[in-house]
């Protein structure tokens, strides 16, 4: 079975420059690279992840937690992340949010771990803990906790903004459709909208449906 010494070897490279490669890919020259990748091709060369996992006490596994990948959105979102990570010499494991209680077993693998939009906040706290010394960030569209590294987006300002184009084309009948209208992130959007058709005359509805594509057609046709 190959190993690192052999790929060095056979590509004329140090070691620590196809270790530093197989970390990160985007690290090294384009014709570094190419050299590299032929040589594990030549020798059929597999990295033990659990070798280098002990050596280094590090796995090199983010974990990232979703509602659903039902829902387009996450998907993408996860596509984005994924292929971030993986230019970075990063795995991505995947989880979907659920109601039971997380614990330590659950994270002890982890080099790290991203939270992407929780509805119920209770999960950012359980998470949080279940963690450990594992760093984790989250991407919310409201504050939570403010002892947890938050990448904020401002959903808030984004409804308005569509509230008010809307306003400028002449509409003056709304409809917000959504997820669970009482989850943070509904009321959020919701009051964004109301504030901005305020004294408009305009009004508005909220549409409750399943956060997916067939929840999407549910929408047009209740519509």
């Amino acid at each position: 079975m190959a190993t690192m010494k052999d790929v060095a070897r056979r590509a004329g490279l140090s070691v620590s420059c196809v270790s530093k490669y197989l970390n990160r890919p985007d690290s090294v020259l384009p014709a570094t690279k190419e050299k590299i990748d032929e040589a594990i091709a030549d020798l059929d060369y597999k990295p033990s992840i659990i070798a280098r996992s002990l050596r280094t006490k590090r796995s090199r596994i983010i974990v990232v937690i979703m509602e659903s990948v039902i829902n387009p959105f996450f998907a993408t979102l996860f596509e984005a992340i994924r292929r971030d990570c993986e230019k970075n010499g990063y795995f991505v494991m995947l989880h979907t949010l659920s109601d039971r209680r997380y614990s330590r077993s659950d994270f002890a693998y982890a080099d790290g771990i991203i939270l992407c939009f929780p509805d119920d906040p209770s999960h950012v706290g359980n998470i949080l803990e279940a963690a450990g010394d594992t760093p984790m960030v989250l991407i919310h569209g409201c504050p939570t906790d403010p002892h947890v590294p938050t990448v904020l987006v401002d959903i808030g300002k984004g409804s308005a903004e569509a509230a008010s184009c809307l306003l400028k084309l002449g509409c003056r009948s709304f409809v917000s459709v959504g997820g669970d209208r009482e989850s943070a992130m509904s009321r959020v959007k919701n009051e964004a909208i109301r504030q901005t058709l305020s004294g408009q005359n305009a009004v508005m509805q909220s549409l409750s449906v399943e956060q997916s594509h067939s929840g999407g057609i549910r929408a047009v046709e209740l519509l």
